[in-house]
């Protein structure tokens, strides 16, 4: 075994111009607004997020529910977008494809959940008659005159729907199915670069048969999911690219072992969700079984929790906090890439420990250029992330005891070190941001993780005990 002795964390350069504009993109977005507003209208909270419970047959009844207020809203938003971007705009006419795909996918991924025994079943195996619905349904849009100039310009969306309806539908065997997974994220990869609307459709068994997570194996099933999500300007993007840049290379130093080409990733607002989606929307997730992540910075969830900690803490709101959680969230999907271990217990403090440094480097080296305090607003960021991982109910499974695992230890870590420390009458969230304990902090996470990288036993286990200390317990009480 490889023994890591160093760790390198590079300096991020950050601009304050950058952090405004990646601050009030998302803030005055017309197409999350279309969308917040088609939620608030059906009663449906904004973004999804849960329920998160075992009992199956309780979620697929909620699921059934939702799926036709699903149907609404997208309604409601193709219609909207008719109005505000014109019938043209590339908006109008995916909104108007995608609401339209939606509800026939939505049936698949529910019969898959009712039916699906862990067999090797084709989607039309499973629910032939919404096979036939959706097949139809694709043939019309790709002979509808409205969509032809779009098709024809967009041609990693129109790829997508034909790949649909010429292989997806039918397919059963794994190995073409694990190569279907490549397929789909290498179009929308592609619609990413050309700066068009993307399709997105990350194909897994996850909530069908989430034991089968082992990305080496081929699936026997993909369930039925897809997302619609737009791209930023290209200032925005060149914008989320120098973070990316910056946690590819701050990662990358971290394993000098681990050769991986830079990520294809996809950043953008994302507006449509169907299938699997109906769970909960996807904020970030890593794309399996090839390197890359996607990350929607309008579906940010539990923005109370920031709101809280920051009030805490008594810590000023700035343009800083945004850019404060974006950046955590993709350098965490960055870090997942470099995954050094199968335990579920511990894949999310595989990434967390080395994002959380990386970060808090970033903040404190970068503190002076502004007049507010970016090392305190990022620990307060940081400690939110974390109690809202925290707060997410637990129903028992190792992945979700994964991120009990990362929160617990980094919130502990924060307190015993004397990041975060109560006032005396215990009313407040005390921040430090004393060099000397940042330098402490930061250089007992960077030994921690190098233990974690060789697997140093008592370290593991130390990491697996998932408990929060009494300050921990004091700070997730406040935020309930």
């Amino acid at each position: 075994m490889f023994i890591y002795t160093k760790i390198l964390i590079m300096s991020e350069r950050i601009d304050t111009f950058i952090e405004v504009k990646i601050a009030s993109q998302t803030d005055v977005d017309p197409l999350t607004h279309i969308v917040r507003a088609a939620h608030q209208a059906n009663n449906l909270e904004f973004p999804i997020n849960g329920p998160w419970i075992r009992n199956q047959v309780e979620q697929t009844r909620i699921l059934k529910e939702r799926a036709g207020i699903e149907k609404a809203i997208r309604k409601d938003v193709a219609e909207n977008a008719e109005r505000i971007y014109g019938p043209q705009s590339d908006e109008a006419i995916s909104l108007a494809i995608f609401r339209d795909i939606a509800s026939p996918l939505d049936a698949i991924y529910l019969s898959q959940r009712e039916t699906y025994k862990g067999e090797a079943l084709s989607w039309n195996e499973i629910n032939n008659t919404t096979c036939v619905e959706l097949r139809n349904t694709i043939s019309r849009i790709l002979d509808t005159p409205r969509f032809t100039k779009f098709l024809n310009v967009c041609q990693p969306f129109k790829e997508t729907l034909k790949l649909i309806v010429d292989k997806l539908i039918n397919e059963n065997n794994p190995i073409n199915l694990q190569q279907l997974q490549k397929d789909f994220l290498s179009l929308a990869t592609a619609a990413s670069k050309q700066m068009g609307p993307i399709l997105l459709l990350i194909l897994d068994q996850n909530t069908t048969n989430p034991s089968a997570e082992n990305v080496s194996q081929a699936p026997r099933l993909l369930e039925a999911r897809a997302q619609l999500i737009f791209p930023l300007d290209s200032e925005n993007k060149q914008n989320r690219d120098d973070i990316v840049n910056a946690a590819f290379e701050q990662h990358s130093a971290l394993h000098p072992m681990i050769h991986i080409d830079k990520p294809s990733f996809i950043i953008g607002t994302a507006a449509g969700w169907a299938g699997q989606e109906l769970i909960s929307y996807t904020t970030g997730e890593r794309f399996e079984p090839q390197e890359g992540f996607m990350f929607a910075p309008n579906l940010i969830k539990e923005p109370d929790t920031y709101d809280k900690t920051l009030a805490f803490a008594a810590i000023p709101s700035s343009s800083y906090v945004n850019y404060a959680i974006q950046q955590y969230n993709i350098t965490h999907e960055v870090g997942h890439m470099y995954g050094s271990t199968e335990d579920k217990t511990l894949t999310e403090l595989d990434t967390d420990i080395p994002s959380v440094i990386s970060c808090l480097k970033s903040a404190y080296q970068n503190n002076s250029l502004t007049n507010y305090d970016k090392a305190a607003t990022m620990t307060a960021v940081l400690a939110a992330e974390f109690g809202k991982q925290v707060l997410a109910p637990y129903e028992g499974g190792e992945t979700e005891r994964g991120y009990y695992n990362s929160s617990y230890f980094i919130l502990n870590s924060m307190f015993e070190h004397g990041l975060l420390a109560f006032s005396p009458d215990q009313t407040k969230l005390v921040i430090t941001t004393s060099p000397d304990v940042f330098l402490t902090y930061t250089k007992y996470l960077e030994e921690t993780y190098v233990k974690f990288l060789n697997q140093d036993h008592r370290t593991l286990e130390h990491l697996k005990q998932g408990n929060a200390s009494s300050d921990t317990f004091r700070y997730i009480e406040k935020l309930r």
